[in-house]
């Protein structure tokens, strides 16, 4: 009978052979280099496993990546539940409660003060009835049209991929908060290596930082169904509140990047307002449901996220 253990370290070679009979090779992107990248450099250098053995082979997979969450006080540590996926032949509820009850053990040790997760629509309900999870923020789906011709303001535009990791932090540090209450706390290091991703096709979808005086938006070149648009990742802002004229200047400004007048936008941001994000796009066009989920673990009240974006999950 399969065992569950939970372990700092993993073979992602092994990873990557079982997302590839739980997805039916469907997601080919899911190389043994990407989720080494996913797992120790995009988001932090902290990583904890837990998985389905039978024997000795890794036969369900799921992990929990190590991020900050700012607060009042010292920031308050997260867990992000991330890839829970078994192998075709044990895909059944035994095993999947086996997995789940291991995350409980863990949390319930008090390794961590916060978990968030991006479930699919499969997901939520055992988040709900395994971890007692709730949803915490519905992103908003939002997108327009935006003219490429350029009003008064200033700014640049800086390929991901042209720049080596320092560069790209040095542009990325100005707007980055060193404890943002309630939202993911990040490191210009760390930023730069989500924004590099391998096995990346810069040629059909670039990552690119716009970066005006106060705002800096990131974004990539996407295609749905042979219509290309500008997908914005996140809006960072050393301010209070993001200028709405300066987020709509940057808009513009992909929008001639990338040569294209489509935008879309998905996450929660109550520095950026509304009004400068489109408008909000049919439901039958969202990717997944897009809900946070989460709950707290360390006697205080659940996070009120108030900025949670592409950027700050696994989504890509």
């Amino acid at each position: 009978m399969p065992s569950v253990i939970w372990v700092s370290d993993t073979d992602y070679d092994a990873v990557s052979t079982v997302a590839d009979s739980a997805y039916e090779g469907r997601r080919g992107f899911l190389k043994p280099e990407r989720f080494e990248w996913a797992y120790q450099r995009a988001f932090s250098a902290e990583t904890f496993f837990i998985q389905l053995m039978d024997e000795d082979r890794i036969v369900g997979h799921s992990a929990i990546i190590s991020q900050q969450l700012g607060s009042d006080g010292a920031p308050r540590k997260v867990a992000q539940m991330a890839d829970l996926f078994l192998m075709k032949p044990y895909q059944n509820f035994r095993n999947v409660h086996a997995m789940y009850t291991k995350m409980q053990s863990v949390l319930d040790e008090g390794v961590y003060d916060v978990v968030l997760t991006m479930p699919n629509a499969r997901s939520i309900r055992l988040n709900q009835r395994f971890l007692g999870l709730s949803e915490l923020r519905r992103l908003r789906f939002r997108g327009g049209f935006v003219r490429p011709k350029l009003r008064a303001g200033t700014g640049r535009s800086y390929p991901a991929e042209d720049l080596s990791l320092r560069q790209l932090a040095d542009i990325l540090e100005p707007f980055l908060r060193e404890n943002p209450k309630d939202e993911i706390v990040w490191s210009p290091d760390v930023l730069a290596q989500r924004l590099q991703p391998p096995n990346h096709k810069p040629e059909s979808s670039p990552i690119t930082v716009h970066v005006g005086s106060n705002v800096a938006l990131i974004t990539s070149r996407n295609t749905y169904r042979g219509i290309v648009y500008t997908l914005v990742w996140g809006i960072l802002s050393d301010q209070d509140e993001a200028d709405p004229n300066e987020v709509q200047y940057l808009l513009r400004l992909a929008a001639r990047y990338y040569l294209n007048t489509i935008f879309v936008y998905a996450g929660w941001n109550d520095r950026a307002a509304l009004t400068t994000l489109g408008r909000p796009l049919p439901e039958k066009l969202r990717p997944s449901p897009l809900i946070v989920q989460g709950g707290a673990f360390d006697g205080l009240p659940a996070p009120d996220l108030k900025r949670y974006e592409l950027i700050d999950f696994d989504f890509a």
